[in-house]
């Protein structure tokens, strides 16, 4: 625990006085109340005006915590004057709110659910609360608590922390309390923000999430103040420690009576926490909320019954409502005791308690519900589905765009107001409603004129029914269109015409339609959608003279381009070493905060997001206040302060640029600047600034080290023993291995997070459908989703470009190939009827290969072998591209959708010029190619035509053939004899060996051939593992020496069966490392094969087919399990690298 002094690590400003507390009007309310009761409108009525009055304080009320109270009620006694009320004042930060999680599924197209009820979405805005005419809220950009006078909306002090600050704080006696992602609880005083005190509550070990270093045990859920005491969670991995503590207000001590600090297992903390009965109840996001008892903090367990969300409420009658939980989204109820959930309240959005009744938001409606008798009191049609809270006499709800009050005796519409943004964020104080966006703005109401005549708010939009049909790209499009974000309002769309045509596109809502028209005719086209609202979809078209291709979809929700403010004036440019190298994306680690000069150059000059890390408060708090002051706190530059700078507590590997400083490079020496070097990327640099050649020091895990005018620049050695995942099932071989060692790791208990964060579950179309791999070469991870494609850094999970493709989705991978792979430089993408080459660092589409046949033929396999791209050319529409519907979940043994697309040729291009090399007409199983040792083998089907081919029969009489792939010549070709593969077909080369499996009505055939000559080795039978989710999909991996068909394995060379077996745990595929089985095991999983043990990771979800890779040193596992309507999985893109060797827990 760390006790501050005042003004420490926070800016202060000046202000201006007060104004004085308006009275209430008790007896205007009172003679509402008679009038009411005289007229006849209802005892209702007079009730709610009789509670205002009776509870109603002689001031005017507070909002002291997140929704009002400590029950998170979202009521206040305060009366508005709705009809009166105006703009007063309007606050817009820095920068727009950095929620922890990129937000939910859009839909789960298995079950054709239109859409999805978000279950972490506590931080899209700034939430506020208010107290003695102050206004305080957390900011998950800048890393600072704000504090804004209530009259005006002038700021008045900030206190900068070391990370996102995600709630509002609790005011308690001038006090205010909160936590943050750098893992500390604070206290400040309200008046001026000067620091009490704070403390770790927690560990300190440093993850990257989304971009940002925070701490393993981030506090997300806030806190909750009772007298002399403060409670607090922090967490974040279900497989890792989580922490619950409670301590004294005073100091924050945790050794005095009643305090103490616990270890909770299983626990995801994040939302809220609110105070039960006897017990403290905390949100876990998409888990079952946790209880916790007050006295000690052991855990209860997690709420029977109960599914998740992060908006928790306690009714009059102690019963608790938590949601919205999976699926629509929906409330569930418990009784007091917790024995279970009694009640659902399916479609709510969210909730206020006050005087035994429920105010209940939906989607499109919104309700009073009594309790006492469970009966709806009346309901009304709401264009508003964002927020709701109880001011009085009325229901204030928030929504797109707009603010409304409602009666609450009747649900007569009484106001409405404009905000800028998703009105996500309510709070009531001293008479002024204040209103919190998702765009980051705090919008401020007060009754200020004359009363208005209240007009009923239009019709709540139209349910959402399910994805837009997929418009197909015409012909006269021959390459595009890309849709690529260039700022946070706006886009890029590019794409080539056959004939020089005008450029005109169309986009916008119905009635909000925006166009752009040039009239010159060209065939490369070009135009800038600005304007683009945050975190919306919207529809554009491009237009010809006669016909139009569209509506495609722009969806904003995933818009990687955050808005940061540039870097004025700063006082240096950055090395130039650091300035000109290509890892100019991701994290910079700097050593000391006596170096921020050098931090505010590299933030300017570059992409990096800068984070200091240091051990002295006195620099970390006065470099906070430096940076906050400019603007560039959290945004550009981070300071974290942490235990030792010798010891960060970080991941290897994890920054492209990391610095240490003159001073620092004295403290540590040179096997502490060698602990620096080890936290940078391959391909990235440790950089010295004013280190000469008579001061180098002797370095471990460096490759090369220059001296330049401005210091030394190092290079990390490569690291040994890493893979690379350049083809969907590991290499060209299809051999489920690409050479990753993972240093010999095969439990999960073994790694550690390397990053966490996007692409989220949107990027994807479901969790099934059969999709494309991700892919790795040189540093980069390439996802692929929905008509989209990304490359991340693979070692921070910074995101170096993002495509949207309209029509280039392929799904049902079991009975085609991908379409996709990549080398070192590039990304051979097949959309339509070529194959692109994109640009790998910068996402540039270059060259695009033609299928080069006449007939309308799409490109169907894509592959690489030396300076070969090996293609086939597939009937138009063959592939599959379907995914709305459990049918398309692509799990049928037999039919249609378990037909093989086959193409109509096999042929190859020299990449360097773009000349068709050889082409092979005839009729090829495109899952059957794989390359190795400059063979192309493949199976070909003599008396079929190309297209999808589900009739058995086929098999009959099908080829095993073999072609060198620099020039097509036959090498060998033999019957494949192997029987009919009715429900899946898979080939692979390894060792020597040619290998394939066919799957048929309840059994797997397996044969083997010399790759050399073609001759056969040995075959063999047996039985499925299990009818569906993947069971009847086994692959053959190899992996030094040994074949694996899931569940057996063989000696690769003999056929001898091995004791070693390979589990998987539902559906799913797997990919190999050298001594363990990446596969879903539940929830993702290492299988080992020899010790026959599995080990997983808590609610991480992987998709259906395979999302998960080893390769880079790491296990690579953008996010797959989105759409999953069955709640708990954390819904994230994340990448585990293995713990060094001397520190790894004994594995038995």
């Amino acid at each position: 625990m760390n006790r501050g002094l005042p003004g420490e690590s926070m800016t202060t400003i000046s202000r201006p006085e007060r104004r004085a507390s308006r009275p209430r009007g008790t007896r205007g309310r009172l003679r509402a109340m008679l009038a009411a009761v005289r007229t006849g409108c209802g005892w209702a009525k007079a009730a709610v005006l009789l509670a205002a009055i009776v509870t109603g304080p002689g001031e005017a009320a507070d909002w002291p915590t997140l929704r009002h109270d400590q029950r998170r009620s979202g009521a206040t006694p305060e009366r508005l004057e709705v009809a009166a009320l105006q703009p007063a004042w309007v606050h817009r930060p820095v920068a727009a709110p950095r929620p922890a999680w990129p937000g939910p599924a859009r839909w789960d197209a298995y079950v054709k659910r239109p859409q999805i009820a978000s279950m972490r979405n506590y931080d899209e805005s700034f939430h506020v609360v208010a107290a003695d005419g102050l206004v305080f809220f957390g900011s998950s950009a800048d890393d600072s608590l704000h504090c804004l006078d209530l009259a005006t909306g002038q700021e008045q002090w900030a206190h900068a922390t070391g990370g996102p600050v995600r709630l509002p704080p609790t005011v308690h006696e001038g006090r205010l309390f909160f936590g943050g992602d750098d893992g500390q609880l604070w206290c400040v005083k309200a008046a001026d923000g000067s620091m009490l005190w704070h403390r770790p509550a927690a560990v300190g070990r440093l993850i990257l999430h989304d971009g940002r270093l925070v701490s393993a045990a981030p506090l997300r859920a806030g806190v909750i103040v009772e007298e002399d005491r403060v409670w607090w969670t922090a967490g974040m991995l279900p497989w890792d420690d989580s922490f619950v503590g409670c301590a004294a207000t005073s100091d924050g001590t945790t050794t005095g009576p009643g305090t103490f600090v616990r270890g909770i297992s299983h626990a995801t903390p994040e939302g809220c926490m609110l105070r039960g009965v006897d017990h403290i109840l905390v949100t876990q996001g998409r888990a079952s909320p946790l209880m916790l008892d007050r006295g000690s903090g052991t855990s209860r367990g997690v709420v029977p019954g109960v599914h998740g969300g992060i908006f928790a409420l306690v009714a009059d009658d102690g019963r608790e409502l938590v949601g919205p939980g999976p699926r629509e989204g929906f409330f569930s109820e418990t009784d007091a005791g917790h024995s279970a959930a009694v009640a659902r309240k399916y479609g709510a959005v969210a909730m206020a308690a006050a005087d035994g009744m429920l105010y209940v938001l939906e989607r499109a409606t919104l309700g009073c519900f009594r309790i006492a008798d469970d009966a709806w009191v009346w309901r009304r049609p709401c264009p508003s589905s964002q927020a709701v809270i109880v001011a009085g006499d009325h229901v204030i709800v928030g929504g797109d765009d707009r603010v409304d009050a409602f009666d609450r005796v009747d649900g007569a519409a009484a106001w409405s107001g404009s905000v800028t943004g998703r009105a996500q964020g309510l709070a009531v104080a001293d008479e002024t409603l204040l209103v919190s966006t998702d765009e980051g703005s705090i919008h401020a109401f007060r009754a200020t004129g004359a009363a208005a005549q209240a007009e009923e708010p239009p019709p709540a939009p139209p349910p959402v029914t399910g994805p837009v049909p997929a418009a197909r790209v015409p012909d006269w499009i021959t390459c595009g269109p890309v849709l690529r974000f260039t700022a946070p309002d706006a886009a890029v769309v590019t794409w080539r015409t056959s004939t020089p045509m005008p450029t005109t596109v169309v986009w916008g809502q119905s009635g909000d339609e925006r166009r752009i028209h040039r009239e010159d005719p060209v065939t490369d086209h070009e135009a800038r959608l600005d304007g683009l609202r945050r975190r919306r979809v919207i529809p554009w078209s491009i237009v010809a003279s006669d016909t139009a291709a569209g509506p495609f979809e722009c969806d904003t929700f995933l818009n990687p381009v955050a808005a940061v403010p540039a870097v004025e004036a700063p006082t240096r440019d950055p090395p130039a070493a650091i300035r000109a190298d290509a890892a100019r994306v991701g994290t910079c680690l700097l050593a000391g905060a006596d170096e921020l000069p050098l931090a505010v150059a590299i933030a300017g000059g570059t992409r990096l997001h800068v984070t200091i890390l240091d051990d002295d408060e006195a620099r970390v708090a006065a470099a906070r206040a430096a940076l906050l002051a400019r603007g560039l706190l959290g945004t550009r530059i981070a300071v974290v302060q942490i235990d030792d700078v010798a010891a960060p507590p970080v991941a290897d590997r994890i920054a492209a640029v990391a610095v240490v400083g003159a001073r620092a490079r004295r403290m540590l020496g040179a096997e502490g600047v060698g602990r620096w070097l080890a936290t940078v990327r391959p391909g990235g640099c440790l950089f010295l600034p004013g280190c000469g050649d008579d001061e180098r020091p002797e370095l471990t895990g460096a490759a090369t080290a220059a001296v330049s005018g401005e210091g030394l620049l190092v290079r990390p050695a490569p690291p040994g023993g890493i893979g690379t995942w350049t083809h969907q099932y590991g290499g060209p071989d299809n051999a489920t291995f690409a050479g990753e060692t993972l240093a010999g790791a095969r439990s999960c208990r073994e790694f550690t997070v390397q990053w966490l964060g996007r692409p989220g579950p949107r990027f994807q179309s479901d969790r099934g459908n059969r999709k494309p791999a991700p892919l790795f070469s040189n540093g980069r991870l390439f996802a692929q989703g929905l008509d989209r494609f990304m490359a991340l850094d693979a070692y921070s999970g910074a995101i170096l470009w993002h495509l949207e493709v309209p029509d280039s989705r392929r799904f049902n991978i079991r009975h085609d190939a991908a379409n996709w792979c990549c080398d070192d430089q590039r990304l051979f993408v097949a959309v339509r009827g070529g194959c692109w080459e994109i640009d790998a660092e910068r996402g540039t589409v270059g060259r695009v290969h033609a299928a080069g046949t006449d007939g309308g033929d799409t490109w169907g396999y894509v592959g690489r072998w030396g300076d070969r791209l090996v293609g086939t050319a597939v009937p138009s529409r063959a592939a599959y591209q379907e995914f709305w519907g459990g049918e398309f979940w692509y799990t049928a043994a037999e039919g249609p959708l378990a037909a093989n697309v086959c193409s109509r040729s096999l042929f190859a291009i020299d990449v360097a010029s773009g000349r068709e090399v050889w082409r092979r007409a005839g009729t090829v199983v495109d899952t059957s190619i794989a390359m190795a040792d400059g063979r192309v083998v493949f199976v070909e089907l003599p008396t079929a035509a190309g297209g999808r081919i589900g009739d058995p029969a086929i098999w009959d009489d099908a080829r095993l053939v073999a072609v060198a792939a620099a020039d097509g010549r036959v090498l060998w070709e033999r019957p494949l004899d192997l029987g009919r593969a009715a429900t899946m077909f898979s080939l692979a080369c390894g060792g020597g060996r040619v290998v394939a499996v066919a799957s048929r009505r309840g059994e797997y055939a397996v044969g083997t051939w010399n790759a050399g000559d073609g001759s056969r080795v040995w075959q063999t039978t047996f039985p499925w593992e299990a009818v569906g989710k993947g069971g009847d999909s086994a692959r053959p991996a190899i992996v030094n020496g040994v074949l694996y068909v899931s569940p057996k394995s063989f000696d690769l060379a003999t056929g001898r069966e091995l004791p070693a077996i390979v589990r998987r745990g539902a559906c799913g595929s797997y990919a190999a490392s050298s001594h363990a089985f990446l596969t879903r095991l539940g929830s993702l999983g290492l299988w080992d094969p020899v010790d026959q043990r599995a080990t997983t990771w808590e609610r991480l979800r992987p998709d259906c087919w395979l999302s998960a890779i080893p390769a880079g040193g790491m296990i690579l596992a953008p996010e797959g399990g989105g759409g999953c309507s069955c709640g708990g999985w954390l819904e994230t893109s994340i990448a585990f690298a293995p713990v060094r060797v001397a520190d790894r827990p004994e594995v038995p």
